[in-house]
């Protein structure tokens, strides 16, 4: 029978190493989940700087995607604007000059 291979974890609190299996200490990493050492020291995982430049990035790019949408959709409603004060303005005259 193999055993999974470990890894040596560090406890932020108490320094006190101990192991994890690798499997385990990566779904850590990953979902940021809290653990606990075993003194009962609660730990986690915080994301990386790419990771969290990642994020960032794709929140920015999300937000303005969705303002270059808005910014479409207040253009397209100011064209129309635009036409319909024209029309106003041209029955306007019209009913100038027939009277």
């Amino acid at each position: 029978m193999s055993e999974e291979p470990m890894v040596s974890v560090p406890c932020a609190q108490c320094h006190q190493r101990f192991g994890l299996p690798r499997a385990t200490e990566r779904q850590l990493r990953e979902s940021g989940e809290t653990f606990y050492c075993p003194a009962g020291h609660l730990l986690s995982y915080k994301p990386s700087k790419a990771e969290r430049l990642s994020r960032l990035l794709t929140k920015t790019n999300a937000q303005l995607t969705r303002r270059a949408q808005q910014r479409n959709a207040l253009r397209r409603s100011n064209a129309a604007l635009r036409g319909v004060i024209t029309r106003m303005r041209n029955a306007a005259t019209r009913e100038e000059a027939g009277t």
